[in-house]
Parts: structure tokens; sequence; C-alpha cells
């Protein structure tokens, strides 16, 4: 949109911005354009047209409206802060919370400091990330007794998406209050949170002074290296090893380097690039990373990678990029203390070193393209949840496999296609099941679903998808009798057993259907 608009203009745009039905399961989005205005918002807009946007984001994309409200003209403050009212009664949540705090306690000012401050943590992931820019804030008094209010009144304890502005906020709030750490300890050991703590009272309050450093004559960028390389024949390996204040592209550059280097010297320095400090491989990494170290295992010779690079490693992450590079998988069996893999391989690629993995507990495979059997599956001693995404080309004879896989107790499949599931009536152990089929019912596929509901399996669905419905309704001729459903609004869950139902339903709540 032009900056040299007219109201009517703005007006217009909103209007045909916000969508008259959105589903965010199904995979709809904002306009993009729509959202990079959020925090462009003219002060003489409509009272209506702003109750419309506020109440839009906050109902169905709150995320993308924290860190936006920095620059809420005053005109529309008490506007934003009846639709926070109005969320905050439906969905509590400590962004939520802040903002009016903040704005009962000091004002519009106030409320706009407030958005800042999740602006910072919508863009860290990661505390740590955010505790290295929280000493570049100076809180006001009447923010830093915002957050100690929201702080103590936070009692229950908070999902997974609120734990970086939760601890980010005891650390404002530290600034009115300094013995709050003190009075959070007994709450962070109860939520097992105690590192968090540890980390924001670590946090200094004002910035350290940066200091200038000299510029890198290694090459910075992955697009670097080949020419660097040839002017620096022979060069010594140990100079890309890991260091202190390393960017993510160096990283991935170093990286690169090492393998197109290939000797052992190098595999030796490649292995400073380990997952560190309980890290995720492949999610802890950003930008090209997890792509170079699957490029690595893919160059080096396989066995001797996996004993430099995977021992000892309880997590992995193969998928999107990385994972399209892999057609090839041994090395792992090196991975002896694996517990939780994320694999996203190329179709090619033989699953049948994952047998040697004894310790593997949790498996997500991106099966996309995949159309042969997962019959190695059935072979990983220890694997108990198992998730299968975008199986829209699984054959039967996947069904079959994840049949034999005897010690599964929890599963989530993703399939699009007429599929017989009764093979799964073979997973004796089977506590609970994750469902997501095509939009379009199959009679093949519901007599599965429905000898599953009647032995006891609880089954979460999607409320956009119709198979709940055909499941659970008296007039359906495939109706389950006596199944009950946990009232949720996105994953309604199935199961006969009602006090069970209500059990999911609050796990799902708390977004741990799959980690309770």
């Amino acid at each position: 949109m032009s900056k040299q608009r007219s109201v009517e203009e703005v007006e217009a745009f909103w209007k045909q911005a916000i969508p008259a039905t959105f589903n965010f399961m199904a995979g709809d989005q904002p306009d993009p354009e729509a959202t990079r205005q959020l925090d462009k918002l003219p002060a003489d807009l409509s009272p209506e047209t702003a109750r419309r946007i506020y109440s839009f984001y906050l109902e169905e994309v709150p995320y993308l409206l924290w860190g936006t409200l920095t620059n809420t003209p005053d005109t529309l403050v008490e506007t934003l802060v009846a639709c926070l009212r109005e969320a905050e009664r439906k969905n509590s949540s400590v962004q939520a919370r802040l903002l009016l705090a903040a704005f009962e306690l000091a004002g519009a000012a106030a409320l706009r400091e407030a958005a800042a401050v999740l602006r910072l943590t919508r863009s860290s992931y990661r505390l740590e990330s955010a505790t290295k820019k929280l000493p570049g804030l100076h809180p006001s008094p009447g923010l830093a007794g915002a957050a100690a209010a929201v702080v103590a009144n936070t009692t229950s304890e908070i999902n997974t998406l609120e734990v970086v502005a939760f601890w980010s906020l005891v650390w404002v709030a530290a600034h009115a209050r300094p013995e709050i750490f003190d009075e959070l300890e007994a709450r962070a050991a109860q939520w097992k949170h105690e590192l968090f703590l540890k980390r924001v009272r670590a946090t200094p309050r004002i910035a350290k002074p940066k200091k200038a450093e000299p510029p890198s004559l290694l090459p910075a960028k992955v697009s670097e290296v080949k020419k660097w390389l040839a002017a620096n024949p022979g060069v010594d390996p140990a100079v890309f090893g890991r260091r202190d204040k390393q960017k993510t592209d160096e990283k991935a550059a170093a990286i690169r380097a090492l393998t197109t280097i290939a000797t052992p010297a190098a595999l030796e320095v490649l292995t400073s690039y380990r997952p560190q400090d309980g890290q995720i491989w492949g999610l802890s990494f950003g930008g090209g990373i997890p792509a170079e170290l699957t490029r690595a295992w893919n160059t080096f010779d396989r066995k001797r990678f996996g004993e430099r690079m995977f021992a000892g490693i309880e997590a992995l992450s193969f998928q999107g990029d990385a994972g399209s590079l892999l057609t090839d998988i041994r090395g792992i069996e090196a991975a002896r203390d694996l517990r939780s893999l994320i694999l996203g391989p190329d179709p090619s690629c033989d699953l049948s070193p994952l047998a040697s993995c004894p310790a593997l507990f949790h498996l997500e495979l991106y099966a996309l393209g995949r159309t042969d059997a997962l019959e190695p599956l059935a072979r990983i001693p220890s694997l108990k949840w198992l998730a299968i995404y975008n199986g829209d080309k699984l054959e039967q004879a996947a069904i079959d496999s994840i049949g034999q896989a005897k010690k599964l107790t929890q599963l989530s499949l993703s399939i699009d296609g007429p599929l017989d599931l009764r093979p799964l009536l073979e997973l004796e152990a089977l506590e609970r099941l994750r469902f997501a089929g095509g939009d379009a019912l199959d009679t093949r596929t519901i007599p599965g679903l429905a000898a599953l509901l009647e032995r006891g399996v609880p089954i979460c669905f999607y409320s956009h998808q119709n198979w709940w419905r055909v499941l659970s309704d008296p007039e359906s001729p495939f109706v389950v009798h006596g199944v009950e459903i946990a009232n949720t609004s996105r994953y309604p869950v199935l199961c006969k057993d009602g006090a069970r139902a209500r059990k999911l339903d609050e796990q799902l709540a708390a977004r741990s259907f799959f980690g309770s």
C-alpha cells in the first residue's frame, strides 16, 4: 500500500484483507501484505475496522500480532484493549496479560513498551537468543511492575509457545522486584524450568559494549569457499574449527570447506560442529548448516563419519533441504544413544540401518514420495512413538509394515488415499492415534478406524475433516455406538471411555497429546 493513501483506501484494503472464513489448520494464511501493515495502522482508522483487524488476528493467528503493536496510535488503544480483554476471556495467554497489565498500570505508552518486549521474544525462538537481546532494553517502572504482576499471577504451567515470553518477563519484572528470582524457584522446579530461571537470573541488566572485531580472512559464505580454497592450497583444516561468536553463514562455509578437503584431519575438525549442550542436530542450527552437515555425511566414509559425529547424540533431525540430500543413512548405527529422530530423506533411501539404533524411541518420518513398504520400522527394538507425515503416496504395504511394529504405543498417521487401516489392530500396545486423511472420505479406510475405536483406542482428528463426524454421528452408517467426543475446537478426540476422552481433551488444550 502507498504511504500517501487516504483513510478510505485503508478501510477498503482491510475490508478485503480480513477473510470471511479462515482455517489455520487447513493451511489458510493471512494476506502477507496485511500482516506487514499491522504496525502501520493510521490514527484515523475507524474503531469498527480496527476491532475487526485486532479480533481476527487475536482469534486466529495471535503470534503474528505480538510485537506489531509498538506504533499503535492513541486513538486505537481503547479498541485494542477491548479486543485483548475479549480474547483473554476466551483463551488466556502470557502475552495478552502483559499488554493489559501494562495499559492498566501505566497507560498507552507502557502498552507500546510491552509490545516492544514481545517483538523481541517473538523473534527469538529460544530463550538463549532472547537473553542476549534483553540487556538492550531499559524497562520503565510501569512496565516492570506490569511484568511482575503477570509473573505473580501465572501459577499454572505455561505452554511451549509462551516459554520465551514468560521467562523474558521475569527478567523485566526483576527491575521492580529483584527478589522475584528467589520466589520462582519452587515454581521453576515444578515445571522443570530450572535452567530457564538460571539463565534469566544470570542475564545482566545493562548491555555490555560491543568490541570491534577484525574482519575474518576465512570465507564468510558457502559461495566463497571454492574460490578461497583454490587461492589457499594445502590449508590446514584446523583453521575451519568452530570458534566463539561464529556467525551462521560462517559455520556453513567452514563445514563446506572441510567437506571439500575431505581428509581424515578435516573430519576430526568437523567434530567441533557436533550439537552441544543438549542441542538437537538440525533443529538447533539455522541457515544452511543442516544441509552442509548432510553433504558432509554423503562425502566422508559413512561408518567413520557416524562414529565421530553421532556417538552419544540423543536427538537428530534431517528434514527439508537436509533430508532431501540423504539417499543413504548408513553410519547412523553409531548413534547408540539416539532416542529421537526426525527424518525426511530421499524416497530411495533404505531405512534398514535404523534397526541398529537400540535406544530409538521416537521417530517422525516425512514420507513424501515414498511408495515402498516401511518394513525396517518393525525391527527398531525400542520404537514406541511413530509419526508418518505427507503420506499421500503410501501403499498398503506401508500400513501392513507399521502393523508389525508391535511395541508402538502412540501413532500419528497422515495419509491421502484409500488404505485399509485394519492391520493397525495388530498393535496391541497402541494407546492413542492421531489421524489425518484426505478431505474426501473413503469407505476402505473407515472400517479400520471404527475397529480401533471399538477396541478402545482414542483417536484424535482434525476438526476441518469429516472423519470424526462420520464415526460419531448417530445418523451415519459408520457410527461407532458408545463413542464420546472430547470438546476441542481443532482436534476432536473420539473415545469409548468418557473419562479418558475428557483427560485427552485436557492434554490437547495443553498441547501434550503426544507428550504426556
